[in-house]
């Protein structure tokens, strides 16, 4: 036996040699909670796969000096027939449900095996089907692509009257068909209220430009006057000093700025306000509807859970019979009175005294 930490557990490896039915000796390392469990997955593995994930048994070799090691070599090869085990198993789970350890055994197996190989991502994404089909009831099985026949007919040795079994089904159908029309109108809104925050972004920023462009129209021939003019008096670096017509033209520029730059938020405040406002309403609604979808839900919730109880309590009755009454915890332990009058009524009467005693005397 021989012991590896992986994922922060340890795990117990068991040589294990088993005897196929031409006699022949073969051997595999695998891990388990005891040795026990460990042979009870390797019995299933042959039985299911054969001799292939095994190695034959040397009589004239030596043991392996190390378990882990031996059992991270050989796992690549033995995964693939472990999901080809479970498959058998899966598929028989019907022959089965007597024996739910067959399952346990080789999900423990390949559930250690995922940690140290790499499996196909077909082999897993069946084996996690497999998996969660092995929670459900019996009745529930896959569908079969070749068939034509759903995968959950009602069964004909069924108790169910025609009359739950169209009630059920109808029920079924309904809930469906909400679902998927609640799913689609979800998307539709989604769709609906992208599109309209784009719209309004859009007409927004049409309106901006076509305002910049006006102003920046009105105020060009401004700019166009106020251009330096060639031939000017140049500056005298030595006194520091502008020429009065330079520093009234800059004067004026710097004004006619400042004043197209209020002209501008002028202009675009109500444009911004608008957008805005009309994207606080989009919001709103959007809000509103997926409040409103929540409270629907919540209110439909237990009036559809009160009528699935409505159909178990019914198929139950009808397979089981009617339920029994629970005894109240008052029919369950007698008072003390009830107690007492019990007890007195086991006791030997007693015998009267003789000045009590009016029987007559014998003879």
């Amino acid at each position: 036996m021989g012991m590896t930490r992986s994922h922060e557990q340890i795990l117990r490896l068991y040589s294990i040699a088993l005897e196929d039915f031409d006699h022949e000796l073969y051997e595999i390392v695998l891990p388990g909670r005891t040795h026990h469990h460990a042979r009870r997955a390797a019995e299933i593995l042959l039985a299911a796969t054969g001799t292939r994930a095994f190695k034959r048994f040397d009589l004239m070799g030596s043991a392996p000096p190390d378990l882990a090691q031996e059992y991270r070599r050989e796992i690549p090869r033995v995964l693939p027939y472990l999901f080809t085990a479970y498959s058998v198993l899966s598929d028989a789970r019907a022959q089965l449900r007597n024996e739910p350890d067959l399952l346990d055994a080789i999900e423990y197996q390949i559930d250690q095996a995922r940690a140290l190989a790499r499996p196909s991502p077909g082999q897993l994404r069946l084996y996690l089907q497999q998996k969660a089909l092995g929670k459900l009831p019996l009745a529930v099985r896959r569908a079969d692509e070749l068939a034509r026949e759903p995968a959950n007919p009602f069964a004909r040795a069924s108790t169910l009257t025609r009359r739950l079994v169209s009630a059920a089904r109808a029920f079924s159908q309904a809930l469906r068909k909400d679902a998927l029309e609640v799913a689609a109108l979800k998307t539709k809104i989604q769709n609906e209220y992208i599109t309209a925050r784009r719209e309004i972004s859009r007409a927004a920023g049409q309106r901006s430009h076509a305002l910049r462009h006006q102003i920046n129209a009105i105020f060009a021939p401004h700019y166009k006057s106020l251009r330096p003019v060639r031939g000017a008096l140049a500056t005298d670096p030595a006194l520091g000093m502008q020429p009065l017509g330079t520093l009234a033209r800059q004067t004026l520029r710097n004004a006619t700025l400042k004043a197209h730059q209020q002209a501008l938020r002028t202009a675009l405040a109500p444009v911004l306000a608008e957008k805005r406002a009309a994207l606080r309403q989009a919001d709103q609604l959007h809000e509103r509807f997926h409040k409103t979808d929540r409270a629907l839900v919540q209110s439909a919730t237990p009036d559809l859970q009160r009528q699935w109880r409505a159909f178990v309590s019914e198929h139950t009755r009808q397979i089981h019979g009617p339920a029994q009454p629970v005894p109240s915890p008052d029919q369950s332990k007698p008072g003390f009175l009830e107690r007492l009058s019990a007890r007195a009524g086991h006791l030997r009467p007693q015998s009267p005294a003789p000045e009590q005693n009016n029987l007559p005397e014998p003879e």
